[in-house]
């Protein structure tokens, strides 16, 4: 005896849009970002970010101008490795929206693909927590130098928790109001590096008639490692090297704007690299 059995419309999912059972296609409208606001001002923000502002001193301090560019030298190897092999991926076939889900599932299994994905938020949230520290710190440290104890100790998370506030109502209105701030906070950002840098060639320290001197660096190009509360007891270079470690972080952010980028399957593996290279530069010339 044959059965017969009705099968039910399937649901056909494409880049463009939904197609549902009756024939209707609903499209799905996505942001055409370029590869400067969508693939490098993302990660450019990243890999800059609070390390250079609270950290990077200390470490030179720490570590001494030698040992911390064998740091950074150590760090964006990895760094330029794991882009390489990301842009592997995003340019073997069609990139789809999905970021990093999307490229570990296609490569290696939707059962890995979803492990990899609940990783990648643990290191997302862990992540906005250690940006909005940093961001309180630097306000607090700024324009509230008197309050670092006020409130019981709880005035630094009001500051950090006030910009982690700010983050989630920019990440509820959209990917389209995101771009457009990133583009505020990258011309903030490279603001202030210039100036910074203008003023070590160029400007005169209080402790100091002259400005820039080779002799300087010469003595801070040895480490002085010492017990500091960062390091838990005595530092080392295994230990500060972790500290500066999220320095060379940060070089997902285009590849999770997949499904709003114009070009993913160019664009994520040339800007990524830009911005890995551009941040590298910057670390040099700092140190």
């Amino acid at each position: 005896m044959q059965s017969e059995y009705k099968v039910a419309p399937v649901m056909e999912l494409s880049n463009e849009g939904t197609k549902s059972g009756d024939g209707k296609e609903e499209v799905t409208q996505h942001n055409q970002l370029g590869l400067l606001n969508g693939v490098v001002v993302p990660c450019s923000l990243n890999i800059l970010g609070v390390v250079l502002f609270l950290w990077l001193p200390w470490a030179i301090g720490m570590a001494g101008g030698g040992q911390l560019l064998g740091m950074f030298v150590l760090g964006e190897a990895q760094t330029v490795l794991t882009v390489l092999s990301l842009s592997a991926i995003v340019s073997n076939g069609t990139m789809k929206g999905g970021g990093s889900y999307f490229m570990i599932s296609r490569s290696l299994g939707p059962e890995l693909g979803g492990a990899m994905g609940f990783l990648f938020y643990i290191s997302y949230a862990v992540s906005a927590t250690f940006y909005a520290a940093g961001f309180g710190k630097e306000v607090q440290q700024t324009f509230f130098a008197d309050m670092e104890h006020a409130w019981g100790g709880f005035f630094l998370t009001f500051c950090s928790s006030c910009a982690l506030l700010l983050v989630l109502i920019v990440a509820l209105i959209g990917a389209n109001l995101f771009t457009k701030i990133n583009v505020i906070l990258f011309m903030m950002q490279f603001g202030a590096i210039f100036v910074a840098l203008f003023t070590i060639f160029f400007g005169s320290p209080k402790n100091s008639e002259n400005g820039w001197q080779s002799s300087l660096l010469r003595e801070n190009w040895s480490p002085g490692y010492k017990r500091n509360d960062a390091c838990q007891g005595e530092c080392s270079f295994q230990k500060v090297f972790a500290i500066i470690f999220p320095a060379v972080t940060g070089v997902m952010e285009g590849a999770n704007l997949s499904g709003d980028l114009k070009n993913p399957g160019k664009d994520i593996g040339r800007g990524t690299l830009m911005a890995v290279v551009g941040a590298f530069l910057i670390y040099i010339v700092l140190i």
